[in-house]
């Protein structure tokens, strides 16, 4: 019979049947009644339901006089294999017991009265169980007392997690809080601590039941026992896991003496319940110390076999095993820092402190992040490999995998980038080949979610024509429809099939004009019906003669193009064809040849009094440079004046000038071969030669709070000191002529004594170059680099017990940070005076494991700054910022709307439930789908911040944003002020449409 017994589950006596009918209708009622009131039991809520089901079968079994016999039978049968299985249940706990008690040899008298007592079992049936000879003992007792482990907490929650279903992974059985949050019972305080913290959101989101008020006291276990009491636990569940033992010591000692050999097979059958050497050895002698048994001759203290336990699961393997037979985790780990051999039962590393009992949940999370890799879910798997490193920073392999993140995501940047060409260009059925290989991407992308979609439609719409312009008979007709078709996806297979029957007219009036620096090409289009594209070739030497002769250059739909990587000095044949789909006109437009001159680039003077000196960069193809020179005029032409002799591809120093005199040059770039020569027009210049002012070499720069001090020398001529963010082409002791001083960039303003303070943002390294001048000409000095200052990085925090602990990455060589923080905005200096400032030292972070304020309920707005001494000063960063968020954010919801009345009308309309500080916002705009990021698109608006706005506020945008299928999206402009306000469309892409 699979199904239960009516009878015992009704609990009716089956031995004396009753024949009342409405007796037995009434204890199906009343039992009906109980297991509806335990359909929402966490524990017990299954078994219920499927009673409740049962009920209308019962009632036809019960109910039926012959069917209520055998049922009768049927239980009586059921209750004897129960007797005998309990019977061998019994026998097996006898068994193993005296398994035990025949280390020695034999058996005593006294330990078969207690095994007949404890099992009740005659006294044949054990020693029916007994080989070995049965011997009398002294008849000695001892009164047996408990050790006094506290176990009643940990046996409250082994009772709890029973009736929310949680099994314990250990092989001593004892359902525990670790199995609970499934941590490893090695793990750090603050992996369980943060463990718990997860598991209460977890629960503060789930509907109450009973299931959830057993979790919930679970949870509350976790916070006071793991922060106050974790190594009472701890002793606890080895106490309840070795109950077990209790009766075999009981029976084993009951003549006031522990055998050795008795003894150490006890210990073997504690080890099997996963629990070490040493706490079974510690459990047994604790108990016949307390009892006054005495152990042997004391021989358990001789040396034991050194077994290995798991950190993981808890079972005890062999001394020579490296991974755990139950689990298969190693039982050995090497410690990341320090690289020592460390127990895998171990909380930290003996050698350096390493948090090594969380070495499992990191493997676990890098295993975790592998798999969402090897999916190529490759943001999910970055976020997990930074949550890693941000506890283990020196995790090699951890590290390796980011860059094949960031290989990963190259990939998929150029895969979304050939995708978008192709949308551009309406191949949407090509589009649509490449996202189905992308197919989990597309799953966590917004962007390639909306462009699936725009394919689908336009994909759609094509077959839509398609299907008419195969059920119409005229053929003229059917290709209106194929390049309609065409004009929606220009790469419909079917549709270019068809149409290449009707080749499109080529383009007229090609012009064609050649230039120094380009060749410009222009036409006239096709008179053909349907989307026309031009492919533009070029060809060197010889003519072009159909669509595919020479190297294609450009093919899109305009009407131009202008040509600037011809090589210079090169004949080139053009020819211009029409494209319709993927037929290409019969003819094309073909001209030719045309030969580009350009002329020398970027020409710099540089003069030493009776010396000018001239550099340039040659163009590609150039064969050769002429210098003309022509005293108090510039040449007009190529030989007008005095051709300077030792011209280079790239320069020319004249040693002839005469002192104070002013000079002309044209620099002429010559093309081709010396039989046959072509030149360039030439490019002139005028220099003077003059006294050079004296070249700075020695300036200084320091950077201090908020700017760069800098000082020059004194000096006969007149200097200027330019700075920027990169660094500067010119080097020392070069020339400039003095109106090209201005496009340098910031000026440092000097005062008399040659110094000057400049106020600036110091996050990104400064080039400083002096310029000494006269009237005539400029000199530059030697450039010099402030460098960026070194800040603290990693930040983050976590409370324990209303502390607030800030940790962070210390930087190189920096030994010192100023704490500086607010509760209203970031302090923008060390010396802030709104702000609260401690001052500390790398070697007390360290001991205090970071740096520990009160919480309370408000916001921290913390500043790090580092402090390094340059001399005798302390120098101090920029500093580092993080947002600690203690109070709920502040949920901002916006939509954009357009009108049309009169005229184009945009407006974004912002609303929240409450008063707020209006952060700054940037508004960026995208062609076909919604931005994703602030650089997903092109930046059209921004709105500024600190601004208060109470429930509404409405922004109008400049009409010259406004295109078709184009979408907007608001982000902020500082990404830190994002935890604090929650920025939220209001519905779906519609609401974020421009036009």
């Amino acid at each position: 019979m699979s199904r239960k017994n009516f009878f015992l589950l009704l609990e009716m006596d089956f031995n004396n049947i009753p024949e009342d009918e409405n007796e037995i209708k009434n204890k199906i009622k009343r039992k009906r009644a109980e297991w509806s009131k335990l359909r929402n039991h966490p524990g017990r809520s299954t078994e219920a339901k499927a009673n409740l089901e049962l009920v209308s079968a019962i009632e036809a079994v019960m109910l039926d006089p012959d069917q209520r016999l055998e049922e009768a039978e049927a239980a009586r049968e059921m209750k004897k294999r129960e007797a005998l299985e309990k019977e061998r249940e019994a026998f097996s706990a006898v068994d193993k017991i005296v398994r035990v008690l025949s280390a020695r040899g034999w058996v005593y008298e006294s330990e078969v009265a207690d095994l007949v007592k404890i099992f009740h079992l005659s006294e044949s049936q054990v020693k029916s169980r007994i080989s070995l000879p049965v011997k009398a003992a002294s008849s000695k007792q001892n009164q047996r007392r408990e050790i006094t482990v506290d176990t009643s907490k940990a046996k409250k929650i082994a009772e709890l997690c029973e009736n929310i279903g949680v099994n314990s992974a250990h092989p001593g059985g004892v359902p525990s809080l670790y199995d609970f949050l499934q941590v490893s019972p090695t793990s750090s305080l603050d992996t369980l601590l943060e463990t718990a913290d997860e598991k209460y959101k977890e629960l503060s989101k789930k509907r109450r039941d009973a299931k959830s008020e057993y979790e919930t006291k679970l949870q509350s276990y976790c916070k006071s026992i793991f922060q106050r009491e974790r190594k009472e636990y701890d002793l606890a569940l080895i106490q309840l896991r070795l109950e077990s033992l209790k009766e075999t010591i009981q029976i084993a000692t009951s003549s006031s003496t522990l055998d050795d050999v008795v003894f150490e097979q006890i210990v073997k059958e504690g080890m099997s319940l996963g629990v070490t050497q040493e706490e079974v050895t510690s459990f047994i002698t604790g108990y016949c110390a307390q009892n006054h048994i005495t152990v042997g001759s004391n021989n358990n203290t001789k040396k034991q076999k050194k077994l290995k336990q798991c950190g993981h699961c808890g079972l005890v393997n062999g001394e020579h095993d490296k991974y755990c037979s139950r689990c298969a985790n190693e039982l050995e780990v090497t410690c990341p820092s320090c690289k020592s051999i460390v127990p895998s039962t171990a909380h930290v590393c003996g050698s350096c402190g390493f948090e090594v009992g969380d070495l499992y949940k990191w493997n676990q999370i890098i295993r975790e992040a592998n798999y969402h890799l090897s999916v190529d879910e490759v943001e999910i798997a970055e976020r997990l490999y930074h949550l890693v490193l941000s506890r283990w920073p020196d995790n090699v392999e951890v590290k390796k995998k980011l860059m094949e993140v960031q290989r990963k995501q190259k990939e998929q940047e150029n895969k979304i980038a050939t995708i978008m060409s192709f949308v551009e260009n309406k191949r949407f059925y090509a589009a649509r080949s490449e996202l189905l290989r992308m197919k989990r991407t597309i799953e966590q992308s917004v962007t390639l979610k909306s462009i699936e979609e725009v394919c689908r439609d336009h994909i759609l719409s094509a077959e839509s024509l398609l299907k008419r312009a195969r059920n119409l008979q005229d053929e003229n007709q059917a290709a209106q429809y194929y390049m309609k078709a065409m004009e929606i996806a220009a790469d419909c297979k079917e549709a270019n099939d068809m149409i290449a029957k009707w080749p499109p007219e080529s383009p007229k009036s090609l012009q064609i004009t050649p230039r120094a620096a380009e060749i410009h090409l222009k036409w006239q289009p096709s008179e053909s019906p349907g989307t026309i594209h031009y492919r533009v070739l070029r060809k060197k030497g010889s003519e072009i003669l159909h669509s595919t002769d020479g190297e294609i250059i450009q093919e899109n739909m305009q009407s131009s193009f202008v040509d600037n990587h011809a090589e210079g000095g090169t004949a080139y044949f053009y020819g211009v064809f029409a494209v319709r789909g993927q037929t290409v006109s019969e003819k094309g437009m073909v001209q030719g040849p045309f030969v580009r001159r350009p002329e020398v680039e970027d020409v710099t003077i540089h003069q030493d009094n009776s010396v000018i000196e001239l550099n340039w960069i040659p163009p590609k193809g150039a064969t050769s440079v002429e210098v003309w020179r022509k005293e108090g005029a510039v040449p007009t032409k190529r030989q007008d004046g005095t051709k300077l002799k030792g011209v280079t591809l790239d320069g020319v120093k004249d040693d002839t000038v005469t002192f104070g005199k002013t000079y002309g040059f044209r620099i002429v770039v010559r093309y081709g071969t010396e039989e046959a020569p072509t030149f360039s027009e030439g490019v002139s210049l005028q220099s003077k030669a003059i006294r050079l002012p004296k070249v700075v070499s020695d300036f200084t720069i320091k950077r201090e709070d908020n700017g760069v001090f800098v000082k020059i020398p004194e000096m006969n001529d007149e200097v200027h000191i330019y700075y920027a963010n990169q660094a500067f082409t010119y080097k020392k002791g070069e020339t400039c002529p003095i109106d090209k001083l201005p496009q340098l960039g910031d000026k440092v303003i000097l005062s008399e004594k040659k110094t000057a303070f400049v106020k600036m943002n110091l996050r990104k390294p400064l080039y400083f170059i002096p310029v000494s001048f006269n009237e005539e000409v400029a000199v530059f000095g030697e450039m010099k680099v402030s460098k960026d200052h070194p800040e603290v990085s990693n930040i983050f925090h976590k409370v324990e017990q209303n502390s607030l602990i800030v940790q962070w990455i210390w930087p190189d060589k920096i030994k010192r940070v100023i704490v500086a923080y607010r509760k209203d905005a970031f302090p923008v200096s060390h010396d802030d005076p709104q702000a609260t400032k401690i001052q500390i030292e790398k070697g007390s972070y360290e001991l205090l494991d970071g740096y520990k304020i009160s919480s309370r309920e408000q916001d921290y707005y913390f500043t790090i700054f580092t402090v390094y001494e340059e001399g005798d000063d302390l120098i101090y960063s920029n500093g580092e910022q993080y947002l600690c968020l203690n109070t709920k954010p502040v949920e901002i919801s916006y939509e954009i709307n357009t009108s049309s009345f009169f005229k184009k009308k945009v407006r974004i309309s912002l609303s929240t439930d409450t008063a707020v500080t209006l952060p700054g916002l940037v508004l960026v705009k995208k062609a076909l789908s919604p931005p994703t990021s602030k650089t997903d698109g092109k930046e059209i608006y921004r709105i500024p911040g600190n601004e208060e706005m109470y429930r509404t506020k409405q922004i109008d945008i400049p009409s010259e944003h406004f295109e078709k299928n184009m979408y907007a999206r608001l982000f902020f402009i500082n990404d830190k002020e994002a935890p604090k306000v929650r920025l939220q469309p209001k519905g779906g892409k519609e609401v974020l449409r421009l036009w």
